[in-house]
């Protein structure tokens, strides 16, 4: 199957035998992809041998030759594949390119992995000799009882330094705590919040500066002492500079916290430990909101985080009992607290968007709008200054006598970034 930014076509490929279909699969997935930037080719099980009956394709049936002549046709390409076994032979050709992958691993369809896999085995031994930058990895499973890498190779795999990215999406519960110690620059990480412990987070090893973690729940758990455990130990540690908690959920539409207030003083806590916070994302933490006071609480720790420049609080702000349609003016009054602390966090930091979920900003639609194009100005003015001089004296006039002439505020921002070049401007006038 092909997929990517703009489209994403599917492919079936027939044929007698599986040796036929890999050929005619190496020609498809071998042509040049030069016009997506997000290129993808996902690699599914199949339908082959349709005069045998319906069954799947093997993906170990590629010859090494064939999935390198895949690999180089499309460097930079995500590669998914979704399998049941690969050979050595396959694993030490993923593991040494000598460009950076973005591979994922699936193992899709909640089948047992093939007893003849090696669990990871050559995948990993490839890697330690190869010691140079592997790219993204992504390692899921839609179970958490068949993993394609058995928990050993887990362990020397979360050692080695070579991967910018790694994803894990849920292991069995003696594997649970070992993807925290993963020696990455950006770790997703998604788990069963059943298979872990409050305490298990006390002295936990957490390497990476970049955490995205997502904790799947079901009715039994609760995710109070949990989540504050989460948040003393991110204070403790103090290195983060991007962090992510999301709550997912089966069963139920919304996740109530039992004691919001310790959640939200231990949140405040980890904000305050970590001041090189770049991005936080807050998924399905509602709860922690619905009280304008805490949320004030909040905002006001956010604030402090002079480098941030993302933040996702999924569902903001949390009127959730108000039909926006239905009664508009009660909704939008219910809004306005929280508005307001939008609209000073973005007086406070310049840099920083605030966004709603699916990459929407959070807006009233008036004041806080302008704000956002008053930063981005600010932003682009500031810029300037790091700009050569010719150029710099350029854009400045450039902006001055146009994007800048209308408004008095935008006027004086750009005057008061670039008193030198105005004083340039003046002497030449002389």
């Amino acid at each position: 199957m092909f997929g990517g930014e703009e489209c994403n076509p599917d492919c079936v490929i027939y044929g007698k035998t599986d040796t036929a279909v890999a050929e005619t699969a190496t020609w498809f997935w071998s042509l040049k992809d030069q016009t997506r930037k997000r290129a993808a080719l996902r690699i599914h099980y199949a339908l082959s041998s349709a005069a045998e009956g319906q069954r799947n394709f093997d993906f170990a049936i590629l010859r090494p030759e064939q999935l390198t002549r895949i690999l180089d046709a499309n460097p930079t390409r995500q590669l998914q594949l979704e399998i049941g076994t690969w050979s050595a032979e396959q694993a030490i050709i993923l593991a040494t390119r000598p460009y950076p992958l973005d591979l994922v691993l699936v193992n899709g369809d909640g089948s047992e992995v093939d007893s003849a896999h090696d669990d990871g085995t050559a995948f990993i031994d490839a890697l330690v000799q190869q010691q140079s930058l592997f790219g993204s990895l992504s390692i899921l499973w839609y179970s958490d009882e068949d993993m394609v890498i058995s928990r050993f190779n887990l362990e020397r795999l979360v050692n080695l330094e070579v991967f910018d990215r790694l994803t894990i999406r849920y292991v069995d519960a003696d594997s649970v705590l070992v993807a925290f110690a993963a020696k990455v620059k950006a770790l997703q990480y998604s788990l069963h919040a059943d298979l872990i412990d409050s305490d298990d987070f006390a002295l936990l090893n957490i390497a990476t500066k970049d955490l995205s973690l997502t904790l799947r729940l079901d009715e039994e758990v609760e995710i109070d002492g949990l989540l504050v455990s989460i948040f003393n130990r991110v204070a403790q540690l103090g290195q983060f500079e991007s962090l992510g908690i999301t709550l997912t959920h089966n069963g139920f539409y919304r996740i109530e916290l039992e004691d919001p207030a310790a959640v939200a003083q231990a949140l405040i806590g980890a904000l305050n430990g970590n001041s090189r916070l770049t991005r936080l994302d807050l998924y399905n933490s509602e709860s922690l909101f619905i009280s304008v006071s805490r949320s004030k609480e909040i905002f006001h720790a956010i604030g402090k985080l002079e480098r941030l420049e993302t933040l996702d609080l999924s569902i903001f702000p949390p009127v959730l009992d108000l039909d926006a349609d239905e009664d508009g003016y009660r909704y939008e009054l219910a809004c306005q607290p929280y508005y307001c602390l939008v609209e000073e966090l973005l007086c406070r930091n310049r840099n920083v968007v605030v966004y709603n979920g699916w990459d929407q900003k959070v807006t009233n639609r008036t004041t806080i709008d302008k704000l956002y194009v008053l930063n981005s100005f600010y932003n682009g003015s500031t810029k300037l200054t790091k700009k050569c001089t010719d150029l710099r004296f350029l854009l400045f006039r450039a902006a001055l006598m146009k994007s800048a002439s209308a408004n008095i505020q935008y006027t004086g921002l750009l005057l008061s970034h670039h008193t030198d070049v105005l004083c340039e401007m003046a002497a030449s006038l002389i």
